[in-house]
Order: C-alpha cells, then structure tokens, then sequence
C-alpha cells in the first residue's frame, strides 16, 4: 500500500490531523477502533469489541516501546 508505519515525531496523532493513507496506525483511529459501534447484533458487537481491545493492546504495547502514550 505504500503507508510508512507511524508518524516519526507524532506516532499516534496527538498534534496532527490523522491521515491514515499516509499512516498504517493511524487507520487504527480512523476506522478500525470505531468499528464495534456500527455492528448491529450483539454478537457481532461482541467480538468486534474484543478484537479493538486486541488493537488498544497492541497500541500500549507499541508505544511502551517507541516512548509515546498512545491517544484513547
């Protein structure tokens, strides 16, 4: 796709306008962490719900080791 992986300065868009063509991690924030909201039973819901958890986790955990809070 051609994306670089996070923003070298700003890895999770806390000063910059997310732009998730340019960035893979931002397209965690631009769709991929809004999705639970649009499912419509509640298991599907549910399992969205449990995979955007798996995301938030990574997310910690990459910014554990790259030194920056990931946003909420």
């Amino acid at each position: 796709m051609g994306a670089r992986y996070f923003h070298e300065d700003d890895p999770f868009a806390r000063d910059r306008a997310l732009d998730d063509r340019a960035y893979s991690i931002d397209h965690f924030y631009a769709k991929l962490l809004g999705l639970p909201a649009t499912f419509r039973t509640e298991a599907g819901r549910h399992e969205a719900e449990r995979r955007a958890a798996f995301l938030r986790a990574f997310l910690d955990q990459l910014g554990t080791e790259i030194g920056h809070e990931p946003r909420r």
